[in-house]
């Protein structure tokens, strides 16, 4: 017997796939980290953001400082070899990603075994379409202890290099 959905039916099922993932993601990226402690505390940007779905703050930092995830879940697993989750980014979302000035990340979620990986957005082919993340950077508390560092960097950094100065005085 063949069971065949309607495409209301498929949007739903990838709605609920797609909000799962998002609290997937949220949770994992919020985790105690060992001796650390809790590090990053993700906020949710609904449709408020066309290609970003979570600011994330970064604690125990001196400064308010933050970046961007974007989250893309699957059901679908990997490509042969595992070396990449099984998710595509369009072109236009691509390019859209990388015109942030600031820290961006996207994060595939494996929705089945509730993993995560991440790469930056910020340095992607604009001509290309993503097809798979690497799973080269799980979410695990030391690549969330790298990203933490890489976030805090890249604040410091910014500080020093331009302090904004306010015509309204």
């Amino acid at each position: 017997m063949t069971i065949i959905l309607k495409p209301e039916i498929l949007i739903k099922m990838s709605n609920r796939i797609g909000k799962r993932g998002e609290n997937i993601f949220a949770t994992v990226i919020s985790r105690n980290v060992a001796s650390k402690g809790f590090l990053l505390d993700p906020t949710f940007l609904g449709d408020k953001f066309h290609t970003v779905d979570f600011h994330v703050d970064l604690l125990q930092y001196p400064y308010k400082a933050f970046f961007y995830a974007s989250v893309k879940t699957t059901t679908l697993g990997y490509y042969p070899g595992d070396e990449k989750i099984k998710i595509t980014i369009g072109q236009d979302e691509v390019a859209e990603l990388t015109k942030f000035p600031i820290p961006v990340y996207i994060f595939g979620i494996d929705e089945t075994q509730e993993k995560g990986y991440l790469i930056s957005a910020n340095n992607l082919n604009t001509s290309l379409n993503i097809n798979g993340i690497p799973t080269k950077f799980p979410i695990t508390s030391t690549v969330l202890q790298q990203l933490w560092k890489e976030v805090a960097d890249y604040w410091d950094n910014s500080r020093m290099i331009t302090k904004f100065v306010s015509s309204f005085n």
